[in-house]
């Protein structure tokens, strides 16, 4: 058996798990990405091209294009204009700040109290967002 044989037969390792959530970062749509791509069990291959995948500067952009229109295309938007696409795009940061914001605020809080503090998380982002698009689709 070769050696590349061997690497496509193994699972992908744990190391590999930690660098990909290293390069997702607190990026929920990366996030969603890296464990649907999990779920699947990788081979250490698979996982090695993900997370080169990750690093490719041209694919960064496919999956920045891909995300907005997904957002758009939730809301029933099916060819947006460059005016719907910058509203995606913010709400996009706005996710991704949120969830930034909550891993900080959970780690603070943990450390504060020793443990979870056990929180509902904020539902001022999603209603945020909703307020964001129904004045899209009214409009």
């Amino acid at each position: 058996m070769t050696t590349q044989d061997t690497r496509s037969n193994d699972r992908a390792t744990v190391d590999q798990m930690t660098q990909a959530r290293a390069q997702c970062g607190s990026n929920p749509f990366l996030l969603a990405e890296l464990e649907e791509f999990l779920s699947r069990q990788p081979s250490r291959a698979q996982m090695y091209d993900f997370i080169e995948d990750l690093r490719n500067p041209n694919r960064q952009k496919e999956r920045f294009e891909a995300n907005i229109s997904r957002l758009c295309k939730l809301v029933g938007i099916e060819e947006p204009t460059p005016g719907e696409k910058l509203l995606a795009l913010q709400i996009g940061l706005q996710q991704e700040q949120n969830a930034t914001l909550a891993l900080i605020a959970s780690r603070l809080g943990s450390q504060k109290n020793g443990a979870d503090s056990g929180q509902s998380p904020s539902v001022f982002g999603p209603l945020l967002t909703g307020a964001l698009l129904g004045a899209v689709i009214s409009h």
